[in-house]
């Protein structure tokens, strides 16, 4: 006995509608979106090592504004040419000295704190001396606003001159 066997209808598959998918899938979107955006913020903190090097004269120099300090010219790596001040018992409420840096990106501020140094006689009243320093970022503008950081080094003078060696980390704001 021959069974015949009725073809079944196969119904069309239809995609659902675009509309639907689109409203389920806007809330998903929009918190992948959120996550991130918080995740990643627009600027990223950096943080440089930089190297700073001065030459200030206790002659003061012409244009130096410091009233109770110095002026100087020097480089500050990687960041360029720079000039600067020192204002003496300016910061820390007169506990520090106050060390401005001008540069072509903006200016650093720091407050200076000198440690135990040694100091050699001379008969002209200008001897060689050394101490070491401790600067802290306390302040920017432009490229430096918001900057943060911890500078190591020494001053050493001889004569009618100091040099100024500083080195560490500064963290820009981004």
């Amino acid at each position: 006995m021959l069974r015949l066997i009725q073809p079944r209808v196969v119904q069309e598959l239809r995609p659902a509608p675009t509309r639907g998918r689109v409203r389920k899938l806007t809330p998903v979107l929009a918190a992948v979106a959120a996550l991130v955006l918080l995740a990643a913020p627009a600027f990223a903190a950096t943080t440089v090592h930089t190297r700073l090097t001065f030459v200030e004269g206790f002659a003061q120099q012409a244009g130096c504004t410091a009233v109770s300090g110095f002026c100087g010219t020097g480089q500050v790596a990687p960041f360029g040419q720079a000039t600067e001040t020192i204002e003496f018992g300016a910061g820390c409420a007169g506990a520090c000295d106050l060390r401005t840096i001008e540069l072509a990106g903006g200016s650093l501020v720091l407050a200076e704190i000198a440690g135990s140094g040694s100091e050699k006689p001379n008969p002209s009243g200008y001897g060689q001396f050394s101490a070491a320093l401790t600067d802290v970022v306390v302040g920017g503008t432009d490229l430096f606003a918001g900057a943060t950081g911890t500078l190591t080094g020494t001053v050493q003078g001889a004569g009618r001159s100091t040099i100024i060696t500083l080195s560490g980390s500064i963290t820009l704001a981004g």
